[in-house]
């Protein structure tokens, strides 16, 4: 049985050799990459001056700092290895990678402590109630206890506290009965 040589562009679903990647030098690998965080943060809904203002507040908190260096290095087998500051950070080991200098867990990024209370102000600006700031915040950003934090703050608010008990009444609206089946 001989096999007829097929030029992978009547491929129509490619196959794993089709993926193998061709051999590349330092220098492009490196441009790819900067490239790649580049798109990463331009789809992050928020203002590159945010951003750089994140890293830099990264740069100087110690709990991210240390966690960026275990992130890169490598974690330990166990838990109690970890130094006491980012052992908060265990169960999610697996999902932080750095970029450009920010802690990202997924896609979301991780906020250092300085900015946690400016980003939970900004998260509850609209006052949308406690679920939705909660929903809101699962797409944008993370650190460890945030759910505890928008509780607390959202309980702060004397009006969002009166009005998350009693949900807004629509008022009933009647269809028109159409003239013919």
């Amino acid at each position: 049985m001989s096999v007829e040589h097929v030029p992978g562009t009547s491929i129509p679903v490619a196959d794993a050799l089709s993926r193998l990647p061709l051999p590349e030098t330092d220098a492009e690998f490196e441009k790819e990459t900067k490239v790649f965080v580049h798109t990463l943060f331009t789809n992050v809904p928020m203002s590159y001056s945010r951003l750089l203002c994140i890293k830099s507040s990264t740069e100087s908190d110690p709990d991210l700092s240390s966690l960026t260096s275990t992130v890169i290095t490598g974690w330990p087998e166990t838990r109690s290895s970890c130094s006491e500051k980012i052992q908060k950070y265990w169960n999610t080991r697996h999902e932080l990678s750095i970029a450009n200098g920010v802690v990202l867990k997924g896609d979301k990024i991780v906020i250092p402590a300085t900015m946690r209370r400016e980003i939970l102000q900004q998260l509850h600006r609209s006052h949308m109630g406690m679920e939705e700031t909660k929903q809101r915040e699962r797409s944008i950003v993370y650190w460890p206890g945030i759910n505890k934090n928008i509780e607390e703050m959202i309980n702060q608010f004397i009006t969002c506290g009166r009005l998350q008990m009693q949900p807004q009444k629509h008022p009933l609206i009647n269809m028109e009965l159409p003239e013919y089946p």
